[in-house]
């Protein structure tokens, strides 16, 4: 549950949250994580240009293990809150502060390239 104040608390920063209704803080939210994930995507494609056959393939590999994770951790550190009016954004905000995170990572692979 103290995670799920804390995603809360991070959703609210990136989506100025407190004047807005609960419909629109989890449009706000996966908003946010389409904006994260678009960034992903476009780091990722830069990468895969760097990289040869062979770290291609392991990098194919390792993001479809990371997005499995990304998707059931997730759904778990949301789990409490499954079925509420907030459950919408708190996953959304998870999904962008696990996707962002991958995002820095990439870059960094693809800035020693």
């Amino acid at each position: 549950m103290k995670r799920s104040i804390l995603i809360f608390i991070f959703v609210a920063s990136i989506c100025n949250v407190f004047s807005q209704t609960q419909s629109e803080m989890n449009q706000s939210a996966s908003v946010e994580y389409q904006k994260a994930d678009k960034e992903l995507n476009r780091v990722y494609g830069l990468l895969t240009k760097k990289i040869d056959a062979t770290q291609k393939s392991a990098l194919i590999e390792a993001e479809k293990a990371w997005l499995k994770y990304r998707d059931l951790h997730c759904k778990f550190e949301c789990m409490d809150n499954e079925g509420g009016s907030m459950y919408p954004m708190l996953y959304s905000g998870c999904m962008t502060e696990l996707t962002n995170k991958r995002t820095l990572e990439l870059k960094t692979i693809l800035d020693s390239k």
